[in-house]
């Protein structure tokens, strides 16, 4: 039987209270569904929706707590067996501090790998004020093209995100599979920019792929729409990490999103569904 993965950046507190009691009533539909997700790789979470998936057997792990409001959530079955990352495992989450959630994960077969329900700070990276680790380098910058919007090597935070995946699949050496809003998109790039497609060029240069552009490779640009018009939401993988997942059946954005009118009730980023690889 095929294992189900979602990934779903809710909202959190900036929504409203309609589109809350929106992704409550989905979550709660979904679980009741025939194939209820194994893992849920949110975004974004708030009280309410957490309490709602502990009390259908969920575990939470969540990223280093440093009391800010926006909080990424590792959701996973309790019949697994998910140990939480923290800054003692790897000094970089630290820094991400509620922004990244990570486990490591123990198979039915013995092998382990690597889980990371992540999101990227739509802002300028300061590592000193965060705590980057003095010893773990800096990203490649990009030039963006010449776009206005993006200032030459200027560093973001989605760029020290991709060094974070990098760092966790070196130290423990394991399949990486990372999952949630990077604020990030091919889409954004104008004709001649190239902001996006740095971006992607610097992960695939640490090591670092993205799964979905793979699989979605014959659609524009390789990307499909996940937030007005772009797909900030991705999957990225290292080490080995595409053989955890399954191209068939193929991943997809939830059709619950595909309404606009049922759309406006939901959180304003579509859920992505996909499928773990079936154990050896």
């Amino acid at each position: 039987m095929t294992d189900w993965c979602v990934t779903i950046n809710l909202g959190g507190p900036r929504q409203s209270a309609v589109a809350q009691e929106g992704m409550l009533a989905w979550t709660q539909e979904i679980m009741a569904g025939q194939c209820p997700p194994l893992m849920i790789f949110a975004q974004e979470t708030f009280p309410e929706w957490l309490r709602v998936v502990r009390a259908a057997g969920y575990e939470v792990i969540e990223g280093v707590d440093r009391q800010w409001k926006v909080r990424s959530g590792l959701v996973v079955d309790k019949a697994l067996s998910v140990r939480g990352l923290t800054e003692a495992d790897l000094p970089h989450l630290f820094y991400h501090g509620n922004y990244v959630s990570a486990g490591l994960w123990k198979r039915p077969d013995g092998s382990e790998a690597v889980l990371a329900s992540v999101h990227a700070s739509p802002s300028y990276a300061e590592p000193e004020r965060y705590g980057w680790p003095s010893d773990a380098g800096h990203p490649k910058s990009r030039h963006g093209g010449s776009d206005p919007r993006w200032p030459n090597h200027r560093l973001w935070d989605s760029d020290y995100l991709l060094m974070t995946l990098r760092h966790l699949g070196d130290t423990f050496d394991l399949p990486l599979l990372a999952a949630g809003d990077f604020n990030e998109s091919l889409l954004d790039d104008p004709e001649g920019g190239t902001w996006g497609s740095e971006f992607f060029s610097n992960a695939d240069s640490l090591g670092v792929s993205s799964w979905l552009h793979e699989e979605w490779r014959d659609d524009y640009r390789h990307e499909r729409p996940t937030r007005t018009g772009l797909q900030l939401d991705h999957i990225l993988v290292a080490r080995g990490g595409e053989k955890l997942l399954r191209s068939d059946p193929a991943p997809e954005t939830d059709v619950r999103w595909a309404d606009p009118r049922r759309a406006r009730r939901l959180s304003d980023h579509a859920a992505i569904w996909f499928a773990l690889a079936e154990q050896p």
